[in-house]
């Protein structure tokens, strides 16, 4: 088990809501700074954990499988949080219901 808690201005742990990238603008979630890594993973839904770092510009990694590196850009880092693109399949992973989605976001220090 890992037991984290937010850092004002170092980092945050929150929740938010996924909405269908097809018919809803970005997701633009606040933290309060500019983080350079971010893990996001679904609390409802098998679909992969999502890591971001800031040294590969937003792309990242789907560290429990094979084919772990995401090509294309799913999220944005914003100066005060970061924003879950529209073409993000795990934005909304359940198929037709948002999704609780559960995330870290770290500043480096």
């Amino acid at each position: 088990m890992y037991c984290w808690h937010s850092v004002t201005g170092y980092s945050k742990i929150g929740t938010y809501t996924g909405t269908n990238p097809a018919t809803s603008t970005n997701n633009s979630i606040v933290t309060g700074f500019q983080p350079d890594f971010l893990i996001v993973k679904s609390t409802s839904s098998g679909n992969s954990w999502n890591v971001y770092d800031s040294a590969r510009s937003a792309k990242g990694l789907y560290p429990n499988l094979s084919n772990s590196e995401i090509n294309a850009g799913h999220m944005q880092f914003d100066s005060n949080g970061f924003t879950m693109l529209t073409d993000n399949h795990n934005y909304y992973p359940n198929g037709g219901t948002p999704a609780t989605m559960v995330y870290m976001a770290i500043k480096i220090n």
